[in-house]
């Protein structure tokens, strides 16, 4: 009798155990997809492919078809979940990425929050599907969750036996309910990820038959979602069509030359804009070539040159084959599905400025507060959040809000939150819009017709950027300090271009600092100082404190109408030399 090894086991019959196991899988491939006819078959009539596949993307989201869990176990693709936060000043937060000691990370600002949507439609890719697992899994993760959605269009060759068996524990993998193409892949990823994304999320497009060229390609796209507050990146490649890709348009995208390369990641706030349509042809079935296109020039002109970032890193790796849809589609049909979209009406840029002050007692100012803003150059692209600290003014802010005609959203916390309520607001607003940046305001202040236009110009990434500051001479909050507010009203000492600290009124800043929990991590007792805490954390991160001469004017108050004056001065004392002594970066 042969010697059998352990892992060699064999049946009665001499089939190898390991050919039941794949036999048990196939199979349930098999179920699942009888299931899902089942399913469409048993509710619809209607033979349309795009409105079969829309009937399956709403029932696999109310009762998902779970795919076969395979835990991922050691191995690099562990990285993934090798990051360890901390809120206290001093220590380490991520040892993957290699950030220095006693610092904080740049990178990990949005760890805790922030999924990346890798979107991998394939359809029969079974010699190509293990390498572009493993290029996946391989990637350095350390700073965000990256969450894998396969999507099956349909195979014939059991792809999906071989993602399956390879898949991490919480990946996601759906099928089409027959061969409709790419285009169709593509729309029934989005459909999923845009019910379950936040809007500040990175979502990537990458086909089962191609392959992440470098085990930091996320990470790159990463920094320059973060670093740069792209909300489009498109990139460089290896393969067919590399020799195209180039700088972008600076206007007119749909009659400009295609320069668009692999990988095209945007944040996930950008798919609540797309339609069907937008992957169909002209008789209403899926695209099968330029099947991008409806999506990217709609994601383009959305976005606006200032948030489209062109990675010239080479990060992917495109793969040429017999089932290219550059082979199997006509060049005739090619031409008339992409005239389709080159001739479309562009859409607009997303312009809307998020503006945010708290309200408390200063009830005889908000008249000519809401007039000041209503007087903006560029009042229409104003939306309000009032962060309402006294329930009382609700009715009297309505009415004013009313007569005057402003976007004004108010927001209450059920108790005076005092100026961090802004934070918490932020907080909310980036759970709903895809925004880049805030704008703080004071309702003591007077703001000249051209304020919001100005201060808007001089927004940067990665910056907290105001009129009013200080660099400190020493650890008194409230002793001597440069530029003298007599300098900064006068808009002299100009080569001071830099603070320790901002204050938040007539400030502009990144919104993406509000996804940090160590905002949040403000001890109640200093939330009444909330603008000398945003600059600890704002510097902790490494990020520009930065002086601008927009200034707005103050108003002259009563005593009555201020808050406890004493009280902050004490609290602004104690927070500064705390922050002193435990931040090196401030």
């Amino acid at each position: 009798m042969p010697y059998s090894s352990p892992s060699s086991v064999q049946f009665a019959h001499g089939f190898p155990a390991y050919f039941f196991v794949i036999t048990i899988i196939l199979n349930v491939c098999t179920i699942i997809r009888l299931h899902t006819w089942w399913v469409l078959n048993s509710s619809t009539t209607d033979s349309k492919p795009h409105m079969i596949v829309q009937q399956l993307i709403n029932k696999t989201l109310e009762s998902p078809i779970e795919a076969l869990h395979t835990s991922h176990n050691g191995g690099v693709g562990a990285l993934r979940s090798t990051s360890s936060s901390t809120s206290a000043i001093g220590q380490e937060l991520c040892d993957a990425c290699q950030c220095a000691r006693n610092a904080y990370c740049n990178l990990c600002i949005r760890q805790e929050k922030i999924r990346m949507w890798l979107i991998i439609p394939f359809y029969n890719a079974i010699k190509q599907i293990d390498d572009a697992i493993t290029s996946i899994q391989v990637q350095r993760s350390c700073c965000f969750v990256l969450k894998n959605v396969f999507i099956d269009d349909h195979s014939m060759d059991n792809s999906s036996a071989h993602v399956y068996a390879r898949k991490w524990q919480d990946d996601v993998v759906l099928y089409t309910p027959a061969h409709c193409g790419p285009a169709c892949s593509k729309w029934y990823g989005f459909e999923y990820v845009r019910r379950q994304a936040k809007p500040y999320e990175i979502v990537v497009i990458m086909d089962g038959d191609d392959k992440l060229s470098r085990r930091d390609s996320l990470e790159v796209i990463w920094k320059y979602h973060m670093k740069l507050n792209a909300w489009f990146t498109y990139g460089s490649m290896v393969g067919r069509y590399a020799e195209e890709i180039g700088r972008f348009p600076e206007r007119d995208f749909r009659n400009s030359s295609w320069v668009y390369g692999h990988p095209r990641t945007f944040r996930a706030g950008l798919l609540s804009f797309l339609e069907m349509p937008d992957f169909l042809d002209s008789d209403g079935n899926f695209l099968q070539k330029g099947t991008e296109r409806g999506f990217i020039y709609k994601f383009l002109e959305l976005c606006g040159p200032r948030r489209i970032q062109y990675i010239r890193e080479i990060l992917y790796r495109y793969s040429t084959h017999r089932r290219n849809t550059v082979r199997t589609v006509s060049s005739e049909l090619r031409l008339k599905q992409v005239a389709r979209f080159k001739g479309a009406i562009p859409l607009q840029e997303i312009s809307a400025i998020h503006v945010i002050l708290c309200v408390f007692q200063r009830r005889e100012v908000l008249p000519q507060l809401f007039d000041d803003l209503k007087a903006q150059t560029m009042s229409d692209r104003l939306h309000i959040h009032i962060c309402v600290n006294n329930p009382e003014l609700t009715d009297y802010i309505v009415n004013l809000q009313e007569q005057i005609k402003l976007r004004v959203t108010l927001h209450g916390f059920g108790k005076n939150t005092f100026g961090f309520g802004r934070f918490m607001v932020a907080q909310k607003l980036l759970e709903r819009y895809l925004i880049d940046y805030f704008v703080f305001v004071d309702d003591d202040q007077h703001f000249p017709p051209e304020f919001m236009s100005e201060l808007w110009a001089e927004r940067l990434p990665q910056s907290y950027i105001g009129w009013f500051g200080k660099r400190f001479h020493g650890e008194k909050y409230w002793a001597k300090f440069s530029p003298s507010l007599a300098q900064i009203k006068a808009k002299s000492a100009n080569h001071i271009d830099s603070f320790q600290y901002v204050g938040t009124g007539g400030s502009i800043i990144d919104a993406s600092i509000f996804l940090s929990e160590e905002v949040f991590n403000c001890p109640l007792e200093y939330r009444m100082v909330e603008d000398l805490w945003l600059s600890h954390v704002v510097a902790a991160f490494g990020w520009e404190r930065k002086r601008t001469l927009v200034q707005p004017l103050d108003r002259n108050l009563s005593a009555s109408s201020t808050y406890q004056h004493a009280d902050v001065r004490a609290k602004k004392q104690q927070l500064l030399s705390w922050i002193l002594e435990n931040n090196p970066r401030f």
